[in-house]
């Protein structure tokens, strides 16, 4: 069975892999956080749009589409940069909270 979860990490990481190829600077950990922070930063903005709050222009349902793939890039990348197992780690943390939720 293909593992897809992992095959989205390795593309993210390709990716990132051939941006460092154009940057004038590689990125580290910081630098990748503070791209995250950003996209987060517009992720909000286009939130607060799509729940009637801020005038965006239209396709606010593609912009939303396209900022929750580039916050998923960013922690894909943070997360390869240092050494954590996101699949791994994920699935613990979702029976964490399963447990929590069915106590």
């Amino acid at each position: 069975m293909e593992n897809n979860f992992q095959k989205m990490i390795d593309r993210a990481v390709a990716i990132k892999t051939k941006y460092h190829e154009i940057e004038p600077k590689k990125w580290g950990v910081e630098q990748v956080m503070s791209g995250l922070v950003t996209d987060i930063g517009d992720l909000n903005k286009i939130i607060m749009a799509y729940n009637g709050y801020r005038n965006i222009e239209d396709e606010i349902e593609k912009k939303l589409a396209h900022e929750l793939s580039d916050v998923l890039f960013s922690v894909f990348v943070l997360a390869d940069k240092t050494g954590i197992d996101l699949e791994k780690e994920f699935d613990i943390t979702m029976d964490e909270l399963e447990k929590r939720l069915n106590k």
